[in-house]
């Protein structure tokens, strides 16, 4: 039974070094694809689905109105959201996202969903907060 184990244990040492061995390229081979490294300018648009009163993106030359600092909200997502039950007399809340947090690494278009609470509202339906979504698309520039 021991001669057995050590056997088996042998056969799997073995097999985890080959498959190691496997996975380290050759050092000395040569690439012959030439790449270039080029970093890509994207643009975004921003497309309200739902509790969002407002969104807008502002690139890195963007013209930002009404902003005591328009360079903190350029390369941001900005989104207004509103509760969906408060009516004109509700609070809105203003979120910013830095585009370089977006994660569009299954594709060009990605959904952003969050929360709000609903604390200017006059609870009448018992609603503490509320979901919000935008759809974010990433344009390349070329």
């Amino acid at each position: 039974m021991k001669k057995l184990l050590a056997i088996g244990l042998s056969l799997i040492m073995c097999l985890s070094f080959c498959a190691c061995n496997d996975s380290v390229g050759d050092e000395n081979s040569k690439d012959d694809t030439n790449t270039e490294t080029t970093s890509k300018t994207y643009t975004y648009r921003v497309r309200a689905m739902q509790g969002v009163e407002n969104c807008t993106y502002y690139g890195p030359d963007a013209d930002v109105p009404n902003s005591p600092d328009p360079e903190a909200a350029r390369n941001k997502v900005h989104i207004w959201t509103k509760c969906t039950t408060c009516g004109d007399s509700g609070e809105r809340y203003h979120i910013s996202i830095p585009v370089s947090e977006l994660d569009f690494s299954k594709g060009d278009t990605i959904q952003y969903t969050d929360t709000d609470s609903c604390w200017d509202c006059k609870w009448e339906k018992q609603l503490q907060s509320f979901m919000w979504a935008v759809e974010i698309t990433r344009v390349s520039e070329e």
